[in-house]
């Protein structure tokens, strides 16, 4: 009974890691294709994304739609009012485009004050 015991310990523990290191690694996968500031996809992911969605839209013969966003005189923005006041702006600019796209929509950060649309046509 005891070895039994041992036994089911042991199984646990190994359970426990084995999740553990699940949870980390799709954690480590997020951080690696996210924005950590405003949470949207950031240009690796886009990269990445943007030659599938090609395919996939020349292939079903279907539009692909790309926007492409700029907030003009960022630059000037922060230095008057502080980069927290434009990590803020940024933040939610971010929340206001996640709000308006639709699931299939892919929003990203392309860069600093840059913000990329891929709007796919209907599949």
């Amino acid at each position: 009974m005891e070895a039994k015991q041992r036994l089911a310990v042991a199984i646990g523990e190994n359970l426990s890691l084995a999740l553990a290191n699940l949870k980390l690694r799709e954690t480590l996968q997020n951080q690696a294709i996210r924005d950590p500031l405003t949470g949207l996809y950031n240009r690796r992911y886009l990269e990445e994304t943007m030659d599938r969605e090609l395919h996939r839209s020349r292939r079903l013969k279907a539009p692909l739609g790309v926007v492409m966003m700029d907030l003009d005189h960022f630059k000037d923005f922060n230095d008057s009012f502080g980069h927290g006041a434009g990590d803020a702006m940024l933040s939610a600019l971010a929340h206001v485009i996640t709000a308006g796209i639709r699931t299939e929509d892919i929003a990203c950060r392309y860069g600093g004050e840059e913000f990329l649309l891929v709007i796919p046509g209907p599949r």
